[in-house]
Parts: structure tokens; sequence; C-alpha cells
């Protein structure tokens, strides 16, 4: 049976103003670094909510070539999106 090193991800994505962030929040219980909800479209890049040791956001450059984060195995197809304008929303619970 194959192991996996990496713990799973969720994507979710949807036209504009569907919910999303709402969806993500209500899950967590809390808001998150970045986090905009509004009646019109305010999230308009890449986001990866993840735990961290501190909250805050990390730029989508340092976040591809970071060897701690999951992203720098598949550099390629992250590297579209972080670098036009995607983050990290980091989280400490």
């Amino acid at each position: 049976m194959p192991t996996f090193d990496n713990k799973p991800m969720v994507l979710l994505v949807g036209q504009y103003s569907t919910g999303k962030t709402t969806f993500i929040r209500h899950l967590m219980e809390q808001d998150f670094p970045g986090m905009r909800i509004g009646p019109e479209p305010t999230t308009d890049s890449f986001i990866a909510v993840m735990h961290g040791e501190q909250e805050g956001l990390i730029p989508g450059n340092a976040l591809v070539v970071d060897p701690k984060k999951p992203f720098r195995k598949t550099q390629r197809f992250w590297q579209r999106l972080f670098l036009t304008g995607g983050s990290q929303s980091s989280v400490t619970s």
C-alpha cells in the first residue's frame, strides 16, 4: 500500500462572491490573515490557508522555493498561481 508524505489538500474554486471564503471561515471558526469578504469581488488571488507557528501572510514567491512547504515538488504548477499574486495565510489554530 502506498504511503503519502504530505497532508491532503483541498481546493475550492468558484465564481466571485459565492461564499468560498465564508465557507473556510465557518470551518475554521475564526478569521484568517488575508481574508476579505464583501459584496464586490474581493479575493482576486490564490490563497493557501495553512497551519503555522505564527499568524501572517507569506508571499507566493517565498512559498514555491521553501523546502518546508508542500509546494516545492510541484513548483511548476504552483509557481503560476503563487507568483501572480498568491500567498499563504498562516494560522496558529
